[in-house]
């Protein structure tokens, strides 16, 4: 059996936390501005936004940086400068700082303008990766776009609940919207996977198997 390098397991946990802590910067801002009527509610969730859209932008710099060592098959590699300049230059890097800008919108700017970032960050998410040479590829970007949106909303929500005081309003108005939009996650997720898998034998390797635990946890 093939083992991971260090490096790359250690990649691959950080990409873990930081895109948690994405999705919870995001769906805490949206869920603040969109679900809370109390001002106190709505101000304890702006500072646990900011605090995760900090986070976030440590780690996804941290996550892309990392990359440089992983080409290099070495830690060495993460402080060679030609290697970042070539991972901060290609399509990765590049999704990696429009991340961060949204999050660091996200991180100082006022609850609407945080909104905004919000959906810089998904955004993001369209600029690399299997997405950009999938067929149709603006189908799949869109479907991938939105498909990050909902989850953030859908686990900002969740979490957000957790931490206000007014749970009664917030809970009918997360509620009035999820049950609306939540559902569409799996319509897009079916969109994507239609998109990226070559055909149904895709579903007989790990990968396809990872993807139907997901439509079953999801369901």
């Amino acid at each position: 059996h093939q083992v991971m390098d260090p490096i790359d397991l250690a990649s691959v946990g950080v990409r873990a936390i930081a895109f948690i802590a994405v999705l919870e910067a995001t769906g805490l801002a949206w869920f603040g501005t969109g679900c809370c009527q109390d001002d106190a509610d709505r101000a304890r969730l702006r500072t646990w936004s900011r605090v995760c859209a900090a986070c976030a932008i440590v780690l996804v710099i941290a996550h892309r940086g990392m990359d440089a060592g992983r080409l290099a098959g070495a830690w060495e590699g993460i402080v060679d400068p030609r290697l970042q300049a070539l991972v901060w230059c290609a399509a990765p890097g590049q999704s990696t700082l429009t991340c961060a800008l949204g999050l660091l919108m996200l991180a100082l700017g006022q609850p609407r303008i945080a909104a905004f970032g919000g959906a810089v960050v998904v955004a993001s998410f369209s600029l690399t990766g299997h997405t950009i040479s999938a067929e149709p590829p603006h189908l799949i970007q869109v479907a991938l776009v939105g498909h990050v949106a909902l989850i953030a909303f859908w686990f900002g929500g969740v979490t957000g609940l957790l931490r206000v005081e007014d749970l009664a309003g917030a809970s009918a108005q997360f509620s009035r919207r999820a049950i609306r939009l939540v559902p569409w996650t799996a319509v897009l997720g079916l969109v994507l996977t239609w998109g990226l898998l070559p055909d149904l034998s895709a579903f007989r390797t790990t990968y396809g198997a990872m993807l139907i635990v997901k439509v079953v946890g999801f369901a």
